[in-house]
């Protein structure tokens, strides 16, 4: 019997039922599958393959510069390494607390994601020199107190406890964060407290195969209407991972998406992220790989 046929003799009253009821099997077929395979239709009535999703329709509201934007309001202060350096001149001897450099890859770090740094501060604010984080102390020959005009913006902090002062103090007076970058006299390594795991550089033939770091958003202690972003990896590796993984946008969602995986896809507010970075000596080659992530809440 023809369509015209079941027209003629039962009317719309059937012919609709089953043409929505085929559509309904066809969707769901459709959305089962995966994206580039064969889909069949009822029992091989019909077939076709399904377009693979394009990369710009699956990470379509992916921002991965999330990781790195400390707020919504206030400066922001890039905070490096201040490592040791000869003196060279009678001023510099005068003041050694403040005679250091900031380590290559972290100038690197900063060279590079310049343009992608302005797009963090908020409107009306301004990204500042880079500062050493020797000078966001008060070098007093008693005590050791924080500057505070340096600590009243957003900070991003990059380095290792063993040359960040900011680095070091947020690792050795918060028992109570998850992750823990320490370098005793056998070498740097990252403690997790909440599954009782150490970290250590992984290493073949002396060069280290995959290195370890912390990405971290924590709250200022000195403006708590502030923020502090913390890239601290053990060795230079996760440094290097950092900045090339976000001047490549496939890296960089590839990152955010594993992010996302792990809080359940939303972001919280304060985290710390242990990420693992494959390298050969000092090169990254990548991609970095989420280990652990951590939300992380103001006692």
């Amino acid at each position: 019997m023809t369509i015209p046929d079941l027209l003629v003799k039962y009317g719309l009253t059937i012919i609709v039922p089953i043409i929505l009821f085929g559509g309904l099997i066809w969707l769901l077929t459709h959305l089962s599958a995966t994206s580039g395979t064969q889909v069949t239709i009822l029992w091989g009535l019909t077939s076709y393959y399904k377009k693979a999703m394009s990369y710009r329709d699956a990470t379509k509201g992916i921002q991965p510069f999330l990781l790195l934007h400390p707020g919504k309001k206030g400066d922001l202060r890039l905070v490096f390494s201040s490592v040791p350096r000869d003196p060279s001149s009678p001023e510099e001897k005068e003041h050694p607390e403040f005679n250091y450099l900031a380590g290559p890859n972290e100038v690197c770090f900063a060279w590079a994601m310049q343009s992608h740094l302005q797009k963090l501060v908020p409107p009306g604010n301004r990204l500042l020199p880079v500062t050493f984080s020797k000078e966001m102390y008060i070098h007093d020959p008693v005590v050791k107190s924080a500057n505070p005009q340096m600590w009243d913006a957003n900070l991003l902090v990059s380095g290792s406890t063993k040359f960040n002062d900011v680095t070091r103090e947020l690792h050795s007076e918060r028992p109570e964060l998850p992750l823990n970058l320490a370098f005793p006299p056998e070498g740097g390594a990252i403690l997790d407290k909440r599954k009782n795991k150490r970290y250590i550089p992984e290493r073949e033939s002396l060069e280290v195969k995959y290195d370890y770091g912390i990405l971290a958003k924590y709250w200022n202690p000195y403006e708590l209407d502030r923020s502090i972003i913390s890239i601290a990896g053990i060795e230079s590796i996760f440094q290097l991972g950092i900045t090339e993984t976000f001047l490549n946008d496939h890296a960089a969602k590839r990152l955010m998406t594993e992010v996302l995986a792990k809080f359940n896809g939303k972001l919280p507010a304060y985290y710390e992220i242990l990420i693992k970075a494959p390298g050969r000596g000092l090169q990254f080659t990548g991609p970095l790989m989420v280990i652990e992530a951590y939300t992380i809440t103001k006692e």
